[in-house]
């Protein structure tokens, strides 16, 4: 088992969490992410709880709650209720979405309204002794650096995280600029896209085994700890995802 590989569980939306929990001992994984969406839906604090427990038998950790609360579509008032699921399943960092759109579509009044509720929501965050990871994604402030780095530079370092992640719409070499100016680093959501005719393709980990040596060198010089996590499988397959924990494992 290396401490530094796991698995998002909404890679596997409509398998149980015994399914999910078995392939990731078999496969040598160490965390579970587990999603908000399916598996661990906030506000449900005794099925959070009992998933924790089951997690941490099975010699897991469940490092992050995966939430879909959405700063600035999401009212704040509800996230209190994601804290105490992430505590119930004994996780310390909760994945939140920026907003519903990019930073280079917002208006500066969307900005600061975003901007003001993260403050907000890493208040809650602090006095629940949890950590915020926004998930670099399309469609939100994090799809782009310049997106991502405004609204960090706003908010508390002390708590902030970044949960990164390749956009299969720019080029590597953008990948690299942006991991190297990204503050802080704690996850990698890793997986194998293109992106064709307007959709995302998956491949095979090991097609992209050239690249992801450079983007795990790189994220490893940010922080020498940080966690890379399986994320979607070509086909749904979970002889896929042996294949492609086998091809992380011999990366990392």
């Amino acid at each position: 088992m290396l401490k530094n590989s796991g698995l998002v569980s909404i890679s596997f939306r409509g398998k149980c969490v015994n399914e999910i929990i078995r392939l990731s001992a078999e496969n040598s994984l160490k965390y579970i992410e587990w999603g908000g969406d399916v598996h661990c839906p906030a506000g449900d604090i005794s099925r959070a709880r009992e998933l924790g427990h089951l997690t941490k038998n099975a010699g897991l950790i469940p490092f992050c709650y995966g939430s879909y609360y959405r700063v600035g579509v999401n009212p704040v008032s509800e996230f209190q209720s994601v804290c105490e699921t992430a505590k119930a399943l004994g996780a310390t960092v909760i994945r939140v979405w920026a907003y519903n759109k990019s930073y280079e579509a917002c208006t500066s009044e969307e900005l600061c309204r975003v901007i003001s509720e993260a403050k907000e929501i890493f208040n809650i965050a602090k006095a629940n002794d949890l950590c915020i990871n926004f998930e670099y994604h399309r469609s939100t402030l994090t799809q782009t650096i310049d997106g991502a780095l405004r609204l960090f530079s706003e908010l508390d370092k002390d708590i902030l995280f970044v949960s990164w992640q390749p956009n299969p719409e720019i080029t590597v070499d953008e990948h690299m600029r942006e991991l190297s100016l990204l503050p802080r680093l704690d996850i990698v959501h890793t997986f194998a896209w293109t992106f064709e005719n307007g959709e995302n393709v998956r491949h095979p980990l090991y097609n992209h085994h050239l690249t992801w040596k450079d983007y795990i060198k790189k994220a490893k010089e940010i922080n020498p700890d940080c966690i890379f996590e399986l994320e979607f499988f070509k086909d749904d397959s979970e002889e896929q995802m042996s294949q492609d924990c086998r091809t992380l494992n011999d990366l990392l």
